[in-house]
């Protein structure tokens, strides 16, 4: 597939979603192949449809898949993995971006943590 061939699977994809129409609409760019790093297997190319924070949402054309992908601290492109549909790939990133803030909030979170009480030691034989 070229770019124009990913655009207009992209912009089909977006017209048919019901839910997330407008935050997908804002986040969609012009197709662009990069190269990511994956996890199980040897780098590969995908295309580049969509970016917000630092995650991506890639399309495979091979696979006809959208996946979600980042970009780690060294620059590089990191595949996390496939998710299915444009919408898929979306509720991936929105449930890893409050996660992340959910984690956030904890660890400045001014309340102690309640300790476990010990167990006492089995009573020996």
């Amino acid at each position: 597939m070229n770019e124009s061939q990913v655009d207009g699977k992209v912009k089909k994809d977006l017209e048919q979603a019901t839910a997330f129409k407008e935050e997908l609409q804002k986040m969609v760019i012009t197709p662009v192949r990069e190269v990511f790093q994956f996890f199980d297997r040897e780098d590969t190319e995908l295309w580049v449809v969509a970016l917000k924070d630092e995650y991506i949402i890639t399309f495979n054309e091979y696979d006809n898949v959208y996946g979600l992908a980042f970009r780690n601290i060294f620059k590089a492109l990191v595949y996390l993995g496939d998710e299915g549909s444009l919408v898929d790939a979306y509720q991936s990133y929105v449930s890893r971006n409050e996660e992340a803030a959910g984690g956030n909030r904890k660890s400045g979170s001014s309340k102690k943590r309640l300790r476990r009480k010990k167990k006492p030691d089995p009573e020996p034989w």
